[in-house]
């Protein structure tokens, strides 16, 4: 008798202590204001701004849809299918059971991303569709352990990053279709028959945001997703959002959709999309734009995806961005002062498409020559450029991008700064190339022959750290 109450009381104990720990764990109580010192900030911001160049990776249930359900179909969004198509969680929540991921490879998925000299991967932890692709301690029946793959993806990527010298970031849904609290959930989710309590839904949450930030090591950024429901999420979650989150990792960077609208900044640009562009958090989003002029002073991150038009999840139904249009656009936004956060979408096998692979080799072979006029550089400092391209900076250097080899092989840059050498970065002896200085800055002579008909860089050294321009 005395075991067997010993026994109870043990296990007593131990119930308590897990239910203490799962209510230090879902607190939502509000943390201390996020404050930081303007050169803290800048420290925290300086590997984004190098890195210019990052991969977004959509992967969950959807995958395996791939834009197919029942002989319906969606050709944009394909992440989106249970939105679009009404599909009963009841029914959705089969495709855990079928959720192989046989040809996941977290090594070979990074190498091959790291060699197109991409920088940092944030990969979906939870799309909308709320399933956890982590082993999460915050539901028992909708994350990644109950599929046959069971291990743990966020761990093996994240691995796999810090092994290949990338750094990991993560997406995270906020709205959730599959959770009952969520108080905005679908007439879809046929499992819920409760009142929804955005209370219990925001421990969840927190709860889950906990885990990753504690079981993961570093994180260098967060894209949060999902907070456009002013209903059911106000800029008062958003803003205890961003502070709960800085205090699990201070050093962490987070975007712009956290739901926090504090006063927001005119801007004299058009915009498409008024979600992207909400001030808040470190950085602003635009989702598949490019603001025309840059955003001088402001840090910003255009994310593209490869599928066409606008799937961010893997849809068989559908073709792929040219390398060409979107090398481009990487540059574009670079010469602008942005980084570049291209998507790309896995099957639900787990396998990268050849098109994508494609695509990563391609901007691997460009890169060999050119990241140096990538990686570390800033905005273009003319109004315009007399040449079909593009200009990055860095301190002494142009790089100037040409997308159309002039007809007369010559390059006129107007500057004032004595030119101290201009060659072709893909030239690796650095062959001084002429250049005749005049009243309007100097012409350069370029090769006979174009040696990149994609890209080509001509590096131009200045004379002085600043560019004098005419």
């Amino acid at each position: 008798m005395k075991k067997k109450r010993a026994i109870k009381i043990i296990s007593l104990f131990c119930l308590l202590s897990v239910n203490f720990a799962f209510a230090v764990t879902t607190t939502t109580q509000p943390v201390p204001e996020f404050k930081e010192t303007k050169e803290a900030h800048e420290a925290r911001m300086k590997w984004f701004r190098d890195a210019k160049f990052g991969m977004f990776i959509h992967w969950g249930l959807y995958s395996q849809l791939a834009g197919e359900w029942n002989d319906k179909t969606v050709t944009g969004g394909a992440e989106w299918i249970q939105q679009y198509l009404s599909i009963p969680s009841s029914q959705y929540s089969m495709l855990a059971k079928t959720f192989s991921a046989k040809k996941f490879n977290a090594d070979e998925w990074v190498k091959s991303i790291a060699n197109a000299g991409v920088k940092y991967i944030c990969i979906t932890t939870k799309h909308h569709d709320g399933f956890c692709m982590w082993p999460t301690k915050m539901n028992d029946n909708w994350n990644i352990t109950k599929t046959p793959y069971k291990k743990d993806v966020i761990k093996e990527l994240s691995e796999a990053c810090k092994r290949n010298g990338v750094t990991f970031c993560i997406y995270h849904s906020i709205l959730d279709w599959h959770h009952e609290e969520w108080p905005g959930r679908p007439t879809y989710n046929d499992y819920a028959k409760n009142v929804p309590d955005k209370e219990k839904f925001k421990k969840y949450l927190y709860g889950q945001l906990k885990e990753l930030f504690s079981n993961y090591g570093n994180i260098g950024m967060i894209w949060l997703d999902g907070s456009w429901d002013r209903k059911h999420w106000s800029s008062e979650d958003g803003k205890q959002l961003e502070d709960y989150i800085h205090s699990l990792q201070p050093t962490v960077i987070i975007n712009n959709r956290s739901g926090y609208l504090p006063p927001q900044p005119k801007l004299d640009i058009k915009i498409e999309n008024e979600y992207s562009y909400i001030f808040a958090g470190d950085y602003i989003s635009p989702e598949g734009e490019v603001p025309a002029t840059g955003l001088p002073g402001i840090d910003w991150e255009t994310c593209q995806t490869m599928q066409l038009p606008n799937n961010w999840g893997y849809n068989r139904l559908v073709g792929f961005r040219s390398f060409v249009d979107l090398q481009h656009q990487l540059v574009d936004v670079v010469s602008k002062g942005g980084n570049m956060l291209l998507n790309i979408g896995p099957t639900g096998e787990g396998a990268i498409t050849p098109q994508a692979l494609g695509c990563l080799e391609k901007f691997g072979e460009w890169m060999k020559t050119n990241s140096e006029s990538i990686h570390g550089t800033t905005a273009n400092p003319f109004e315009k450029l007399s040449f079909d391209g593009r200009c990055t900076q860095k301190q002494g250097k142009l790089y100037l991008h040409i997308f159309a080899w002039p007809k007369d092989s010559k390059i006129r840059v107007a500057v004032s700064n004595k030119i101290n050498q201009a060659y072709m970065l893909s030239d690796k002896t650095k062959q001084a190339l002429n250049v005749i200085s005049d009243d309007k800055g100097c012409v350069i002579t370029l090769p006979s022959t174009c040696p990149d008909p994609v890209d080509a860089v001509l590096v131009v050294e200045l004379d002085g750290t600043q560019v004098v321009i005419i």
